[in-house]
């Protein structure tokens, strides 16, 4: 879901413990972990295992003052990747994950007054990496931090001298409190690789408290399958854990009868128990998951049965769609797994080539069920350029509206009541559609192409919104100039440049401009040491404190709208030890 744009009231030293959310999240009221964060007037960037600090209001005027930068990391020889970052009141919670040590690094940073960063303290949270191509690791929701983690059992010699998923300071045997195995919850599913699945849950209040021992986290674990999806909205926790696949000799095993059916594990904030339902189907993505208060919702693809299957009466898997959208109640999910009745399970239209987009507004499900997903890499020509979304009104399910788009489709955002398409239609560059969903039905409101520019960034976050309550506003993303290396590859370092449109209050479409990246090499004083490949991107439209900014590797711009287009007013380069205000034009 795009954030708005944020106003920020700084009064004296006083920060509240909720910051602005500057970056386009999934759920409103669930802030996820990214490389940009704000803390009242400063603009917080993490780099390179650094963080930084830059001034919004220099002196109480806007302007841009770059202050402070500080090493999250100990030494330039451990290898240890720092990808995700949260703040809470005026602390900074940084995680990474140290592979000389096995474990997720929790590191606190506090930001002083004067916007200067202060080191405060270090833990180690041990599992396998958590790295995900798509999804965040870190949530913060109502001042908890959640994260999940997780264990193939067959890595552990002694399930006794597991020494997970507590904090630690040192990860030696003293300093390292043991797994409560009253925590961990029996496995409902038959699975060949058991993976112990952590959600780990943290106040970030303790953390106020400097000489605290360690944050009262508390840990749930489930044994289950290796293939899920991980959620957050407002009030719990969720992960979908698929079906388990079993091996040829197992299928064929007539006394094997384990439960291989998918599960759906609720994990509360507060103190109620975890709850299970036995559900079918999977996920393609976290964006297929949905949870509002009285119904769970979820778009996913069900194993149709064989024709000759004795079991499937009254089915016709050959002109059954596998695609179902799951909306279960959540009065059904409780401490024994039950299956959920097939009546919550509605069909819809089938996905008949390409890659899969999709997005959960307020009242619509949107999912590409043609695309052609065109990057027009290498010098073959692409030959019908286009795709299909399939509308669902939540409210009427089984009456989908399929719309006709002449682009591919490469990344599918909300931006508050309309849904944004990104994606080709040419070489001439990148496309994007506005589909408003404010009426009583979807209607394509604008087309605009983006000439000699490709979307450069993969990530959710690296595409932001501002929609005022009229639907119009502006929107952002990070592009290069069309280019042999132009693409939106996870391991791509090289800095974006953030292109911007604005949304008519109908919904249109026009370009706004483009503020140009980080440009040339960095102040010869500095030099990456750790984590210096930006496998989470490194370039974000940023709308807050009625401003426009970009970032852009160790580059914040800002822009102002001179006769409706993007102009670049300033910009601080953060690999300069001295912060300065540059002006542009």
């Amino acid at each position: 879901m795009a954030a708005p744009a944020q106003e920020v009231s700084v009064t004296g030293s006083k920060v509240a413990d909720t910051n602005p959310s500057i970056t386009n999240t999934q759920e409103a009221g669930v802030d996820e972990g990214d490389i940009v964060k704000q803390i009242g007037q400063y603009l917080i960037v993490m780099q390179d295992g650094r963080l930084f600090s830059v001034d919004l209001l220099p002196d109480g005027q806007p302007g841009l003052r770059f202050v402070d930068r500080q090493n999250v990391y100990t030494t330039e020889e451990e290898d240890t990747w720092y990808d995700e970052m949260l703040v809470f009141g005026r602390q900074m919670i940084v995680i990474g994950y140290s592979y000389d040590a096995s474990a997720s690094v929790f590191a606190v940073l506090d930001l002083e007054e004067d916007g200067s960063i202060t080191f405060r303290d270090r833990f180690f949270l041990p599992a396998r990496d958590y790295y995900d191509g798509d999804n965040y690791t870190t949530r913060l929701v109502n001042g908890q931090l959640a994260m999940h983690t997780s264990f193939y059992l067959t890595d552990v010699a002694e399930f006794e001298k597991l020494n997970a998923p507590t904090l630690s300071r040192t990860m030696a045997p003293a300093d390292t409190q043991r797994l409560n195995a009253t925590k961990v919850y029996r496995p409902v599913q038959d699975t060949n690789d058991p993976l112990l699945h952590t959600i780990t849950l943290c106040p970030l209040a303790d953390l106020e408290v400097s000489d605290a021992v360690l944050p009262a986290c508390r840990t749930t674990a489930f044994i289950a399958g290796d293939s899920y999806e991980y959620y957050a909205s407002q009030d719990a926790v969720w992960l979908w854990v698929n079906k388990v696949e079993h091996t040829w000799w197992q299928r064929s095993n007539a006394e094997h009868d384990g439960d291989r059916s998918a599960f759906l594990y609720s994990i509360p904030y507060g103190d109620a128990p975890p709850g299970v339902a036995k559900v079918q189907g999977e996920p393609v993505n976290q964006f297929s998951l949905a949870a509002g208060a009285d119904l769970f919702r979820a778009f996913v693809r069900v194993d149709l049965p064989d024709a000759d299957d004795e079991t499937a009466e009254n089915q016709d898997s050959e002109d059954s769609s596998p695609y179902r959208l799951v909306q279960l109640p959540r009065n059904l999910i409780s401490d024994a797994p039950k299956p959920v009745d097939n009546r919550h399970y509605v069909e819809l239209p089938d996905v008949e080539d390409g890659p899969i987009e999709n997005r959960f507004t307020d009242t619509h499900f949107a999912y590409t069920s043609k695309n052609s997903h065109v990057y027009f890499y290498g010098d073959d020509d692409q030959e019908q350029i286009g795709a299909q979304l399939t509308v669902v009104p939540l409210d009427e399910p089984q009456a989908p509206v399929m719309v006709e788009l002449n682009q591919s489709v490469i990344r599918l955002e909300r931006a508050r009541d309309h849904l944004i398409a990104t994606g080709y239609m040419d070489r001439r560059g990148l496309s994007l559609t506005s589909l408003d969903l404010r009426g009583d039905m979807p209607r394509l409101a604008g087309q605009l192409t983006l000439v000699s520019r490709y979307e450069s960034e993969n990530r959710s976050h690296a595409f932001n919104s501002t929609i005022g309550a009229e639907g119009d506003g502006m929107i952002g993303l990070p592009t290069v100039l069309q280019q042999w290396e132009a693409g939106r590859l996870v391991w791509r370092s090289d800095s974006s440049d953030l292109s911007y449109v604005h949304v008519a209050k109908d919904a249109s479409l026009r370009s706004a401009g483009t503020l140009k990246g980080a440009d040339g090499e960095p102040d010869p004083s500095y030099e990456c040491e750790v984590s210096c490949i930006d496998w989470y991107g490194n370039s974000r439209p940023i709308f807050t404190l009625g401003r426009i900014f970009a970032l852009s590797g160790t580059s914040v711009v800002e822009g102002e709208l001179r006769d409706e287009h993007v102009s670049e007013l300033r910009r601080v380069d953060l690999t300069k030890k001295a912060g300065v205000v540059a002006r542009g034009g």
